[in-house]
């Protein structure tokens, strides 16, 4: 039976303590991004805080036998190795690693050192789905923090003289 949205049954009031939540897509992918993405925002305000049932999801065959099984949602946080000279370079700041290890840390991502000097291990929680690459760890930084740097930067490289205009 499909849910009701919307009615006077369904909705959400203060004494509400058991919700499913559910999301239907063409793209599995990016259906299990929304999800993780609900459920950790939703998850916050449980009598227990951030406690989640996972849901197990059995994919059948058109015979009805069981094809494959899965368990939802995938909430394990995503590794990415990121190089502080390539963060630097990036974002027009010349930064240490620790100075990126502490504006990613406000940006409520979890960064150790990585396997050489030259590396910082960041991990990105489920609901960040837009942190792919290391590119997007540099994009997370703290604007509040680098705005004033990276404008210096930006003006130090546009008011160089260019051939068009002498």
């Amino acid at each position: 039976m499909p849910p009701i949205i919307n009615g006077d049954h369904s909705k959400i009031t203060l004494d509400t303590r058991n919700m499913f939540i559910e999301c239907t897509a063409t793209d599995k992918t990016k259906a299990l991004v929304v999800l993780n993405v609900l459920v950790s925002a939703f998850s916050r305000y449980c009598e227990d805080a951030f406690s989640i049932e996972p849901v197990r999801i059995e994919y059948l065959n058109y015979d009805g036998t069981i094809d494959s099984v899965d368990q939802t949602p995938h909430l394990d946080a995503t590794e990415i190795i990121a190089s502080p000279k390539y963060i630097s370079s990036l974002i027009g700041v010349d930064l240490e690693a620790q100075e990126i290890e502490t504006l990613l840390n406000r940006m409520m991502l979890e960064v150790t050192a990585g396997s050489s000097s030259d590396e910082l291990k960041v991990l990105c929680p489920a609901y960040r789905a837009d942190i792919l690459h290391a590119c997007d760890v540099a994009e997370v930084r703290d604007t509040r923090t680098l705005s004033i740097q990276a404008a210096e930067t930006m003006l130090r490289h546009f008011a160089l003289g260019c051939v068009a205009n002498v």
